[in-house]
């Protein structure tokens, strides 16, 4: 269950990656759902960084980064 639950959160990572940009109209609700799904498995760096966007999107950058690395370590504990 973890491994599909975490295959399914990095194939929407995809889909978030490309809507996270300002010019976005759904950027707002992107976010809000980028935080609520790391938090569901644990990505805490990439929650804290999706609500701090939510309330200052000049801090996008920090979720596109954060985003990145939380996929490279779940792509790095499935590999395990």
């Amino acid at each position: 269950v973890v491994a599909e639950v975490l295959g399914l959160f990095v194939r929407q990572a995809e889909i978030w990656r490309n809507q996270l940009d300002l010019a976005q109209p759904g950027l707002a609700d992107t976010l809000h759902t980028i935080k609520g799904a790391s938090r569901g498995v644990g990505a805490n760096r990439l929650a804290t960084a999706a609500e701090a966007a939510e309330h200052d999107p000049g801090r996008l950058a920090e979720v596109v980064d954060a985003l990145e690395a939380t996929v490279a370590e779940i792509e790095a504990y499935r590999a395990r």
